[in-house]
């Protein structure tokens, strides 16, 4: 895919680290407010210490996911890894949803929906998203700066 123009028509995100401990939460919702920006169908998992992002009050990350959720956005949260973490759920992000079986949940998104295109990102990061047909993520990256409407 070296040197092609990648397109897709939905985004798949999986963030498995907190803001704090990598930077790549941050680029991964701000990759998602440019895809949402050109109509793409936007699907967010938070597993592992990634649950810590749903928190409404965490920072960035948190107010850009509340965004996305605001502009059509699925946002998805491990049900078992909030509460391994203690994550209280009245203190999330509206609109997220706790899903039990988040595996079985994630490989039917992937294979359903996000099944077109490659992986993009680190998992050494913990950050993932899986992108499927029909946009150009250069076109993306232009817009990824603007506020949502």
């Amino acid at each position: 895919m070296r040197g092609e123009e990648r397109r897709f028509d939905s985004l798949g995100i999986i963030i498995a680290r907190t803001s704090i401990m990598t930077g790549n939460a941050r680029q991964a919702v701000d990759f998602g407010v440019g895809a949402i920006k050109k109509g793409k169908e936007i699907g967010i998992f938070l597993i592992s210490d990634g649950v810590w992002n749903a928190l409404s009050d965490s920072g960035k990350v948190s107010e850009t996911l509340k965004e996305l959720v605001a502009n059509g956005a699925s946002l998805y949260i491990s049900e078992e890894h909030a509460r391994a973490a203690g994550l209280p759920r009245n203190r999330v992000i509206e609109g997220a949803v706790f899903i039990e079986d988040t595996y079985k949940t994630l490989v039917e998104k992937v294979m359903e929906t996000w099944k077109e295109e490659g992986v993009k990102a680190s998992d050494r990061k913990g950050t993932r998203t899986h992108q499927s047909k029909s946009t150009s993520t250069d076109k993306l990256k232009e817009s990824e700066d603007a506020p949502l409407r």
